[in-house]
């Protein structure tokens, strides 16, 4: 099993989220596609610079569907629900769906009854991080996740999480 760290800075005016492995070496790094649009996210290479894939915002009626381009062929989209309501998350055509515990500090990651791996947060913190661990056959999702959890962040913040949502002891 790798793991890797996702942080967002208290305060940041990029929106950036930061990718590091265990060793604590800078990863990835996100940044806002489109300055006029906060829904749109690339996601960087820092060891070459180069761009891995882009991320946009699309909505019908009853869902929010991210959808994740890469080489600008549509790769993976991460569909939600609206509303106040319990979330899901799902990401297609993968089949890849998400389970989370009650206080939404624990996502698990489920591909045909197979687990994939396990996105955590902690509930309190002065800034956002997100612990991902990926099991071994999965490590090439591992962008898939980053997007992920800038959908979970953008949906279910921190703050709201604190006040509106239950905690399980």
């Amino acid at each position: 099993m790798k793991k890797y760290y996702v942080k967002k800075r208290f305060i940041d005016l990029k929106d950036s989220y930061y990718v590091y492995n265990t060793e604590k070496d800078l990863l990835f790094y996100t940044r806002i596609a489109n300055p006029f649009s906060k829904y749109g996210y690339d996601l960087w290479k820092t060891e070459d610079e180069s761009l891995v894939a882009t991320m946009f915002r699309k909505q019908d009626r009853k869902n929010v569907l991210f959808t994740i381009e890469k080489d600008e062929k549509e790769i993976a989209r991460i569909q939600t629900n609206k509303g106040w309501t319990k979330h899901f998350f799902s990401i297609e055509p993968q089949g890849i769906h998400v389970v989370h515990n009650d206080s939404k500090l624990s996502y698990t990651l489920w591909q045909d009854d197979e687990e994939l791996g396990q996105i955590d947060t902690k509930l309190l913190r002065l800034s956002t991080t997100f612990t991902i661990e990926l099991y071994p056959h999965a490590e090439q999702l591992l962008y898939l996740f980053i997007y992920l959890i800038i959908v979970i962040d953008k949906v279910d913040p921190s703050m709201k999480g604190l006040l509106f949502k239950r905690i399980p002891f």
